[in-house]
């Protein structure tokens, strides 16, 4: 993408990395029991919704909310080394796309999770992740299930720290790396966002490459 999105002040680069170091891997899970649902339908509501974003290894696309700006990709260097230090794994992150509202109060990520697909060891995966976040921060304030929009399996989690709301999605289809998707929105906004979300979510959609 180009550089012609929304940069951050400067200064504010340092408080996000320092937001994301507390933020990023929180709590732990209530349980290592996943609530399953076959098919979830999210109402999909265009007014509310941006442009899609293509993800090419992923071959998915998803909308941001409408009143969500690109972030310039310069800052995503900086962003990419505050997030893999949150990691318990130290893995690296590949940023695709980060959007912010016009307060800088909340985002949505979407990233690249090269080593995890369908037919990769995700149980192991997803064990070792909420094993992680069970020792580092209890097991009280995760919430996670797992289920399909159309053809596209989601893992999500929701989470609450500092006055915010966390759901982060993993979200997979064969033969390709997983999408993740990473709404953090203020406690004060969360209801009254809760339904561009799940539009937002709604919205995944596989492509072919050849179809863009």
């Amino acid at each position: 993408m180009s550089e012609a999105g929304v940069g951050f002040p400067k200064a504010l680069v340092g408080i996000i990395l320092l937001f994301f170091s507390a933020n990023f891997f929180i709590h732990g899970c209530k349980s290592t029991e996943s609530a399953y649902v076959d098919d979830v339908q999210f109402e999909v509501v265009d007014s509310l919704l941006g442009l899609p974003y293509f993800a090419g290894e992923p071959q998915l696309s998803i909308r941001p909310p409408s009143n969500y700006y690109a972030i310039a990709d310069s800052l995503f260097g900086p962003l990419e080394v505050g997030l893999a230090q949150t990691m318990v794994s130290k893995s690296e992150i590949d940023l695709l796309q980060c959007y912010a509202d016009s307060n800088f109060s909340a985002y949505m990520l979407i990233m690249s999770k090269e080593q995890l697909r369908l037919d990769s060891d995700t149980a192991g995966f997803f064990g070792r992740y909420f094993t992680s976040l069970i020792a580092s921060y209890g097991g009280d304030n995760v919430l996670n299930n797992e289920f399909f929009v159309g053809t596209v399996f989601v893992k999500q989690f929701i989470y609450t720290e500092n006055q915010t709301v966390h759901l982060h999605l993993f979200c997979m289809q064969p033969g390709n790396a997983a999408l993740e998707i990473h709404y953090l929105t203020p406690h004060a906004k969360y209801q009254n966002m809760l339904r561009v979300i799940e539009s937002s979510i709604g919205s995944l959609t596989p492509f072919n490459k050849e179809q863009r």
